[in-house]
């Protein structure tokens, strides 16, 4: 004898838990990773671990870093040409500057980008630990309530066959002491 059905559904319960949190782990790992290396680029391009001219590298190939340096460029060139002093001097100061403006601009702009990344990864990382946290709690108590339901399942049956005992003993000795008067 046992208590099957409680058994079954505890298991059933904890297979839930567990499909439901790898389904959501498995849906937060891209972020997870994304996290991962925006903070091995991170840490390169502030020369703390990694390949410092590899993340420079993709920082100033990265399209939104031509973009913003082509358009700045056609926009010095236009206004040195509608000044007429395309050679200049000025001209030639006002690119460096420029050039030297933009990169530190863009460098601080990819750190920023790289650590909103790190962030989101970080909180999914956190998701993830959390998930398999509550399933593994969920689970535990699953578990602990097919134990519990077990328990009383036997605690009943042992206390109907001693309430049966007595029963039995006392309707036993009704009989004999009928039988003596």
């Amino acid at each position: 004898l046992t208590n099957q059905a409680g058994e079954d559904a505890a298991q059933q319960a904890a297979a839930q838990f567990a499909a439901a949190s790898s389904q959501a782990q498995r849906g937060l790992q891209p972020y997870a990773t994304a996290g991962l290396n925006a903070l091995n680029e991170q840490q390169a391009l502030m020369g703390l671990s990694g390949d410092s001219s590899k993340a420079l590298a993709s920082l100033i190939n990265s399209p939104g870093y031509q973009f913003r340096l082509q358009e700045g460029n056609r926009a010095l060139a236009g206004s040195s040409a509608a000044r007429g002093g395309m050679g200049s001097g000025k001209a030639l100061q006002a690119a460096g500057n420029y050039g030297q403006n933009y990169a530190s601009n863009e460098y601080n702009n990819r750190l920023n980008q790289l650590g909103a990344l790190v962030g989101g990864g970080f909180a999914a990382q956190q998701n993830i630990g959390n998930l398999g946290i509550g399933a593994a709690t969920n689970t535990g108590n699953a578990n602990m309530f097919a134990a519990n339901q077990n328990n009383q399942f036997w605690q009943g049956l042992a206390n109907a066959a001693i309430q049966g005992g007595i029963n039995y003993a006392t309707g036993g000795l009704s009989e004999i002491g009928r039988a003596h008067v």
